[in-house]
């Protein structure tokens, strides 16, 4: 067997094969250590991400899920009173009279039926009603009504003498055209029934006594013209 020899040249060129070799074998008989394995390891700068695992949907812990929460009331902020205009301000629901108003409307109702306790008793007498039973509840209304409108009526004169804007209380007012738009009323269907009977007496359609008639509608337009009369003037003289 020939020894072979080794030249310079060769062993130059052959060292990093040789090399290489060691440290395969190196790796493949080394023991496994933790140390040795990051020193012969060749290092890599790129790193996997970690991975979480997958749980199923049915394992998820999800805590529930508040209720929303209720809307905030407005909050209404008081006006301030140079803010308020005429259309802002508050209205009444109920309307109410004023202290003298209150008082005209009783002289106005005692007015009333003491107006119509005189008609209806006049009437009876003219077309003979003398029966107390008849005449009992008339009477007995006109002598309640009447101390009551006249001491009510002399009262609230003086009042209105001693304070003039108290002749434009509206509660007065109302009052006084209400009392001009039933006696107006009164007082037209009274003169329509007078011209009626007339021609129906000229055209012989009419039987019954022209006088008692006419005197009926008489002081029914009597009454109900005279108070009519006196609420319109008053009332035009006061504007």
């Amino acid at each position: 067997m020939e020894n072979q020899q080794i030249h310079p040249e060769n062993y130059s060129s052959d060292q990093p094969a040789v090399q290489s070799a060691a440290v395969v074998s190196q790796r493949a008989f080394a023991p496994e250590h933790p140390a040795l394995a990051s020193q012969s390891a060749p290092q890599n700068d790129f790193q996997p991400a970690e991975r979480t695992p997958h749980l199923p949907s049915f394992m998820h812990h999800s805590e529930p899920a508040s209720p929303p929460e209720p809307p905030q009331p407005p909050t209404l902020s008081a006006p301030s009173e140079g803010s308020l205009n005429q259309d802002d301000q508050p209205v009444a629901v109920v309307k109410t009279l004023s202290v003298r108003g209150l008082e005209y409307a009783m002289m106005s109702m005692t007015l009333w039926l003491a107006s119509a306790a005189l008609v209806v008793i006049v009437l009876l007498l003219v077309n003979g009603g003398n029966s107390f039973d008849i005449l009992a509840f008339p009477i007995s209304l006109l002598v309640v009504s009447t101390p009551i409108f006249g001491y009510l009526f002399l009262r609230l004169k003086r009042a209105e003498l001693a304070s003039p804007a108290l002749r434009f209380d509206p509660s007065k007012r109302r009052l006084s055209q209400t009392t001009q738009l039933f006696t107006f009323v009164a007082s037209l269907i009274t003169m329509i029934g007078i011209v009626y009977i007339i021609i129906a007496k000229m055209g012989g359609a009419y039987h019954g006594s022209m006088g008692k008639t006419l005197l009926d509608l008489i002081i029914i337009l009597l009454v109900s013209g005279g108070l009519f009369a006196y609420y319109w003037n008053d009332e035009h003289k006061r504007t």
